[in-house]
């Protein structure tokens, strides 16, 4: 599969499928606006899975239509031949687990334009 990017909408990235990734230019300013119960499960916990999805909505969301910029020549490639892909090691109990912190993310508070 070659690509899974495109622009994304700030008001329903939560809903929407998941279609962006490695925001290359944010600033450091959003990231000290995130609040830190984005990263953690009810119980507290870091999640184990979708690092990504836990900074990149609020990131999103704090930009709006005004600070974003959809790219959309291919800036990165993985690697999907290494055996020590996340998704590659206990292939189905990663997914699961991938899936459950992105579900409990989606539902987390959403941030506003900044």
């Amino acid at each position: 599969m070659i690509g899974f990017a495109n622009r994304v909408n700030y008001k329903t990235v939560r809903t929407d499928t998941f279609s962006f990734s490695h925001l290359r230019t944010w600033k450091v300013h959003l990231w000290r606006n995130i609040d830190e119960s984005s990263f953690t499960d009810e119980s507290g916990e870091y999640f184990k899975a979708a690092p990504d999805v836990a900074y990149s909505y609020p990131m999103i969301e704090m930009c709006g239509d005004k600070h974003y910029e959809f790219i959309p020549e291919i800036l990165l490639v993985y690697n999907e031949e290494n055996p020590h892909n996340e998704h590659k090691q206990n292939a189905s109990a990663g997914q699961m687990e991938q899936q459950r912190c992105a579900n409990i993310i989606r539902n987390k508070k959403k941030y506003k334009p900044l």
